[in-house]
């Protein structure tokens, strides 16, 4: 879960252009989970721009979510996957709560 503002683009069902200011609820190295205010359907292609680093992709509407308050939540799923286009370190693959690098607070008895 990562709010990080975008700018989504593309055009409306009837051929319109369209742009609006968001964010992002979630992120990946595939894509996003956005808020929109403009009709979208499954399958549309749109541009989502990072608006800190104005990077832009090309990107496919995968998921709508109409039960969300009065913007649907919408999946968008990147071309290519980018880890790079959001300027954050993702966990590699085989990461887990496990792993050496994960950070624990929770106290065994070996530490109490």
């Amino acid at each position: 879960m990562m709010a990080i503002p975008v700018r989504v683009s593309g055009q409306t069902g009837v051929g319109l252009p369209f742009e609006e200011e968001t964010h992002t609820r979630a992120i990946s190295a595939h894509g996003a989970l956005i808020l929109v205010s403009t009709q979208v359907y499954r399958g549309q292609r749109l541009t989502l721009s990072n608006v800190q680093t104005k990077a832009a992709l090309e990107c496919v509407v995968a998921h709508i979510d109409r039960h969300q308050s009065d913007r649907p939540q919408v999946g968008v799923e990147f071309m290519l996957p980018n880890p790079m286009f959001w300027h954050v370190a993702f966990p590699p693959k085989d990461w887990t709560p496990r792993h050496p690098d994960a950070k624990s607070h929770v106290k065994t008895s070996e530490s109490s």
